[in-house]
């Protein structure tokens, strides 16, 4: 008896341990798979040069999943192990990368490694026009102006504050947000145009979804709001005093009367408004008609966009510039007069 449970015993280890060594060969030879193998998206598609940003101070664990978002690899934990097992680990470098099709998770991940970007930087001034933009941008040879503007109005991007935008060359007016970026060599305009819009989310989206009960605006026209802050404040701090200003005349039913809403009806913003200039028919005008504009005039900063989430306390009904930028407030039309002398 003894004998014949020794055999039994003998067999379930050796059984066990073919059991683990099969399990080892499936996954070692998944592993040399997908390490020598084009990784694609977990669709089966993987679009031509795509655009990745890597986060300063990222782990090897969140640059794969930036990694896998982009649809540049196909399975994280694979990148993470193969990382670890080519020393890398802790050596990946952070930029914007472009990818072509077809590379293997090799060279996917020397690529990051040696920090092979190709970019330039370009700095997207606050306030800017979408047209100024294009300028901008064209200027320094990274778009081609009509294939830019065509996916201004017609582009497919799947963010919610797009939904209720309509086509046409003011569609993305708002949402363009300006910051400094790094372009990637070849980077396509649908790309660059994405990046803007991700980094618009990521600022004012997401403090929104906080602050939205507090609001008495919707969300586009908070924006719409922003962008005539971004155009009337030079100095930061008094972004949430002209905030206050405006919430306080349209609780009033008063007219904005925004001098930047009628520079917006320029290609240039003109060095002094005249009175005729004032009696522009537009819906823009915010001397001749009631309430907010029908869409942004500018794309704000982060500072204007919280000026609107966190406006000032105050009585302020006008302000008036100074020749510093900064501005005069006041309550009373009679103050304001004395302020305009």
């Amino acid at each position: 008896m003894g004998v014949i449970v020794q055999q039994k015993q003998k067999r379930k280890i050796i059984g066990r341990f073919t059991g683990i060594l099969l399990l080892v060969i499936i996954i070692g030879g998944f592993f040399l798979m997908n390490r020598f193998s084009a990784m694609t998206s977990s669709k089966g598609e993987y679009e031509e040069n795509t655009i990745c940003i890597v986060d300063r101070g990222a782990t090897t664990e969140e640059i794969a999943n930036q990694l896998k978002q982009a649809n540049v690899i196909k399975y994280p934990l694979v990148f993470r192990l193969l990382t670890k097992m080519d020393g890398k680990e802790g050596q990946l470098k952070a930029g914007t990368y472009q990818f072509p099709a077809g590379l293997t998770l090799e060279q996917i991940l020397q690529k990051v490694y040696e920090g092979n970007t190709a970019y330039v930087w370009i700095t997207i001034p606050e306030g800017f026009k979408t047209k100024q933009i294009v300028e901008l941008l064209d200027t320094k040879g990274l778009i081609d102006k009509e294939q830019f503007m065509q996916e201004v109005q017609e582009g497919q991007f799947k963010y919610s504050f797009l939904n209720e935008r309509v086509p046409s060359e003011k569609r993305l007016e708002g949402f363009l947000f300006p910051d400094t970026y790094q372009v990637a060599d070849g980077m396509t305009e649908h790309a660059l145009i994405k990046m803007m819009l991700q980094r618009f989310e990521d600022v004012f989206v997401k403090e929104w979804d906080k602050r939205s009960d507090e609001i008495e605006l919707s969300f586009n026209e908070a924006v719409i709001l922003a962008s005539i802050i971004e155009r009337e404040a030079a100095v930061d701090q008094e972004r949430p005093i002209i905030a206050s200003v405006f919430y306080n005349r349209l609780q009033k039913n008063w007219r904005l009367q925004s001098c930047a809403t009628v520079q917006y009806l320029f290609d240039k913003p003109k060095p002094r408004l005249l009175t005729k200039d004032t009696k522009i028919e537009s819906p823009y005008n915010t001397y001749l008609h009631q309430g907010l504009p029908p869409g942004p005039i500018s794309n704000p900063g982060e500072a204007s966009l919280k000026a609107v989430l966190s406006p000032a306390d105050t009585d302020y009904m006008f302000f008036v510039a100074q020749a510093d930028g900064t501005h005069h407030f006041s309550k009373k039309y009679s103050e304001h007069l004395d302020n305009k002398q």
